[in-house]
């Protein structure tokens, strides 16, 4: 379970949060905002990718429904979803069938063009 608690501006000079409010009562984890605050996107269970619609209302926020975005085996232990601001793109850091896929971070790549 996790909650989104609403901080007053200037906060934490001796202020209390405005108010907590918990989404959802299902195993969830990496939760992400997006579309300016207007959204919020996390996994649920091991490999669900959902997207709840945030309002604020005069005291509270008001979530929306659940929409099921896509599967994905996410890799454990590891920071494995991000989502871009918009909303329209998810950075995912997933297993394979056979864990093949690898990053491979190439430096001084320039070098190795070819001189015109």
């Amino acid at each position: 379970q996790w909650f989104v608690i609403a901080f007053p501006p200037g906060w934490p000079q001796g202020q209390a949060p405005l108010g907590r409010w918990q989404l959802g009562d299902a195993p969830s984890s990496l939760p992400r905002w997006a579309r300016g605050g207007r959204e919020l996107d996390y996994v649920r269970g091991t490999s669900t990718v959902v997207s709840v619609e945030v309002t604020p209302g005069p005291e509270s926020l008001l979530f929306g429904p659940e929409h099921e975005l896509f599967r994905v085996p996410l890799r454990p232990q590891t920071s494995s979803l991000d989502v871009s601001p918009d909303a329209q793109h998810f950075y995912v850091n997933a297993l394979s069938g056979d864990d093949a896929s690898r990053l491979a971070v190439v430096t001084n790549w320039a070098a190795a063009l070819p001189k015109h």
